[in-house]
């Protein structure tokens, strides 16, 4: 009687380590792709970051291509 209560303790104890075992695995899986995700969103944001700005940038190019054509237009109608 002990000693089968020994062996069922014994094979609790190693379920318990193999689950142990599994679970720290599929946590670091996890962990892996958590960041592989944050890689994945911070690319994604510079991107984004980057285009604004391009976009910022064109933008202002194309108020001063109005204003130079507006006076140009304007300097031969003076004319």
């Amino acid at each position: 009687m002990i000693a089968a209560a020994i062996e069922q303790q014994s094979a609790a104890t190693s379920e318990i380590s193999r689950n142990t075992d599994v679970t720290s695995q599929e946590t670091q899986s996890i962990t892996h792709a958590i960041d592989a995700v944050t890689r994945s969103v911070n690319g994604t944001d510079n991107a984004a970051k980057s285009l604004s700005a391009t976009s910022a940038a064109m933008q202002e190019k194309a108020e001063t291509m109005r204003r130079e054509v507006r006076d140009f237009l304007n300097r031969i109608r003076a004319a």
